[in-house]
């Protein structure tokens, strides 16, 4: 059984799911996107645990969403079991705690996140495919690299994260067990405008 199963038998029926995850490539926009969503949805919020990262703020965080950390408390909390997920950005890393998530559970608002789909199919995994409502989202060509290096990345560095990451898409979600659904942003509109559109749409659906 997993953590879901015992707090459903703890809280009753659950009435709507906890967590809406935005994955993407670096530079798809997940970010922009959160925003827009926040903005347009008071019922949701920033997952308030936070992540935890190796490096320095950077134009487009969204704010509250990363708690900043070096090496070495980064270690510390990993060696003390302390994150339910690390993963490497490049040359950085992130982590989300275990204790945050659980938190994050017993909120009256869903938690917002954005995640790499490592990441996604870990809180799937953790916390029943019931609590989260999850989104892929396709940049035009081109997009990604522009905004990685528009946000300080250098164009080498951006090149590689996009050749690196190329295999991301719904499919290769899908066959980690999370069922996204899918954001193109090929369409008239500035892509944010999309993207927004076709969160609030299926969130809509879902009784969000």
């Amino acid at each position: 059984m997993c953590l879901n199963d015992y707090r459903h038998l703890e809280r009753g029926h659950m009435q709507r799911p906890h967590f809406v995850t935005i994955t993407g490539r670096p530079g798809s926009g997940k970010s922009t996107l959160i925003k827009k969503l926040l903005e347009a949805r008071t019922d949701l919020e920033i997952f308030r645990g936070r992540s935890f990262v190796t490096r320095m703020p950077r134009v487009g965080d969204v704010p509250d969403e990363y708690e900043y950390v070096v090496d070495g408390r980064f270690n510390e909390m990993m060696k003390a079991e302390e994150f339910l997920w690390t993963f490497p950005h490049g040359v950085y890393r992130v982590g989300t705690r275990k204790a945050d998530i659980d938190k994050a559970l017993l909120n009256d608002k869903s938690s917002v996140m954005a995640l790499v789909p490592e990441a996604a199919a870990k809180l799937v995994q953790y916390i029943g495919k019931s609590e989260v409502v999850s989104f892929f989202l396709e940049p035009n060509p081109g997009e990604d690299l522009a905004r990685m290096m528009l946000r300080g990345d250098q164009r080498e560095m951006a090149e590689k994260r996009s050749r690196e990451t190329r295999h991301w898409n719904l499919s290769f979600m899908r066959s980690m067990g999370v069922n996204s659904s899918y954001i193109s942003t090929a369409t008239e509109n500035p892509p944010a405008v999309t993207a927004l559109r076709t969160v609030l749409s299926e969130l809509s659906k879902r009784g969000i």
